[in-house]
């Protein structure tokens, strides 16, 4: 008899019982000039695929979906070398600089928020904290 393997619900990994309760006055990350990082800005390879993150800070704009990471990485460290916390204005993307900051914006409700990139991300979907 095969054995089914149950996915865990959405709220399995969700924001915990200790989520600030001025969550949506968390502010967004301020933009400001810093060194590329030495490591995290190498090539790499997830699941197969190679990924070449850009090593010069220029204009980008995507469309996509984004993801969180949740309690499952909430204090591990990024590949940047910071912890993650999943309450903070950071995000993952596969290619973009590290670090690099980016508006990220909810085309439904009109909402954006400014994050923080500081990790590389090689999956479909890109991560992180920001708020919906």
């Amino acid at each position: 008899m095969a054995r089914s393997r149950r996915r865990p619900s959405s709220t399995a990994d969700g924001p915990g019982d200790r989520q600030p309760e001025d969550i949506d006055a968390i502010p967004d990350a301020v933009p400001r000039v810093e060194p590329l990082h030495r490591f995290a800005n190498n090539p790499y390879s997830v699941l197969g695929k190679d990924y070449v993150p850009l090593r010069d800070l220029k204009p980008y704009k995507a469309r996509g979906i984004g993801s969180w990471y949740g309690r499952k990485f909430h204090g591990q460290k990024t590949s940047s070398g910071e912890p993650y916390d999943m309450y903070g204005m950071t995000a993952a993307h596969p290619t973009l600089p590290i670090p690099s900051y980016v508006r990220v914006s909810n085309p439904a409700n009109g909402k954006s928020v400014v994050v923080r990139v500081r990790q590389q991300s090689g999956q479909r979907q890109v991560g992180g904290g920001a708020r919906q």
